[in-house]
């Protein structure tokens, strides 16, 4: 197991026990004494040394279920551990920074990016008042166009019995539905949904596509279906009542449900499953809805406006974009009087965009207002210092999302749409 000198602090050791549930980096778990001075960068070359790997490997290193920060003799004297003990390192791969793989200048502000699952295409939204769904390449598929005020937020309707179709949310009050082509080279806005009296401000849609919800300055929560129904249809838009003749004919449909109780405009909205949702904005809550039952059933309370939320189903957290710059996380299996289960003090200027990692219950991206344009990956057991930051834009970041374990997207007020990769 080795042994511990004390002739002189630099040639202090201490023993650690290395694990990892990634079994094809496995190491012997016998204890190894190791140098106090280590930091994360000479344990992770001994591992790829013990593993003997031609191409080296980055690994991260946790302690009691928090990444190692700090050298060893530091955590030793932060913990009050002493030499005699044993060390539990577990490791696992460190994320590496993502490479660039599309770039694309929009004439606007891009304000909301949304990839499909199969991860083929792109939805970005711009304050040109146009959608713009792009191959993962980069290449331009279709600009939908019909909306008379700046894009607020876009989303994905997946269906198993449709082809591709997504929403479309503006601060023209309106929230559209499209059908694609099938090759995507193609759109007809399908509905016309009118029914909030401020900009919409958010738009998403249910795990089955069938439903969809949006939320806007008016304070209200809106829910609409995604097909054809007698009970929702009020109208037809005709040629003679468009200011655009350049698009077909519209189905204006009403909400199936207007749900009120929401203390300020309603900024973001996210589905956990095909029977509630989660609603938060300018009121400071996180409110929790039940769709059957059509009322507000719990009401998680932040200190800050939450400009966006996502919920992560691996974890069952959620996760707050706030104006303060933190990333609060909220616990849904928590108590009615717990208020967060974490903060990440991520930014030093009003956080705008979160999305968690789609194949780890610890990761999740998030971006700000900050001019320096810089995204950051976190993973929530370290949460003062981010694992990745990735500069990416010229200017405040405005959403992002991250639809593929190997795809990150983001849009900002550069302009620009980035697609890049990571290492999956």
């Amino acid at each position: 197991e080795g042994t511990c000198t004390m002739e002189a602090s630099d040639e202090r050791e201490i023993r650690v026990q290395f694990t990892t549930k990634q079994k094809k980096y496995e190491v012997t778990d016998a204890p190894i004494a190791v140098p106090v001075r280590f930091r994360r960068i000479h344990l992770s070359q001994m591992i790829n040394h013990l593993l003997g790997l031609e191409a080296a490997v980055p690994f991260d290193f946790l302690v009691n279920g928090h990444f190692l920060r700090v050298s060893l003799d530091k955590y030793i004297s932060e913990n009050n551990l002493s030499l005699e003990e044993i060390v539990q390192l577990e490791y696992v791969e460190a994320l590496v920074p993502p490479e660039p793989s599309a770039e694309i200048k929009q004439d606007d502000w891009v304000s909301s990016v949304a990839g499909n699952s199969a991860g083929s295409l792109v939805l970005s939204g711009s304050y040109d008042h146009n959608a713009y769904v792009w191959k993962q390449n980069g290449t331009p598929a279709v600009t939908l166009v019909g909306h008379e005020g700046n894009i607020t937020s876009v989303a994905w309707i997946e269906r198993e019995d449709r082809g591709a179709m997504c929403a479309t949310a503006s601060q023209d009050e309106t929230v559209r539905i499209w059908t694609l082509g099938a090759d995507a080279t193609a759109a007809t806005c399908t509905f016309l949904c009118r029914g909030h009296t401020a900009g919409a401000a958010v738009v998403a849609v249910q795990p089955t596509g069938k439903l969809l919800c949006s939320g806007g300055w008016d304070r209200a929560v809106m829910l609409w279906n995604t097909e054809a129904s007698e009970d929702d249809i009020a109208e037809t838009v005709t040629k003679a009542k468009k200011k655009r003749t350049d698009e077909p004919t519209t189905a204006a449909k009403r909400p199936l449900a207007t749900l009120n109780g929401s203390g300020g405009a309603v900024l973001a909205l996210a589905w956990t499953d095909r029977g509630t949702f989660l609603s938060a904005g300018e009121d400071h809550c996180v409110r929790v809805w039940d769709v059957q039952a059509g009322r507000n059933v719990r009401s998680l309370t932040s200190s800050k406006v939450i400009s966006h939320i996502a919920h992560s189903s691996l974890a069952n957290l959620v996760a707050g974009a706030e104006f303060d710059g933190c990333i609060r996380l909220y616990d849904l299996r928590a108590g009615q009087e717990a208020i967060t289960a974490g903060v990440i003090p991520a930014h030093r200027a009003p956080a705008t965009s979160v999305c968690w990692a789609p194949h780890n219950s610890y990761q999740l991206v998030s971006a700000s207002h900050e001019n320096n344009g810089t995204l950051k990956l976190w993973d929530v057991r370290s949460r003062t210092i981010p694992l990745l930051s990735v500069k990416c834009h010229d200017a405040a970041i405005l959403a992002v999302d991250w639809p593929l374990p190997s795809l990150l997207l983001s849009g900002g007020t550069d302009g620009q749409l980035k697609m890049q990769t990571l290492k999956a």
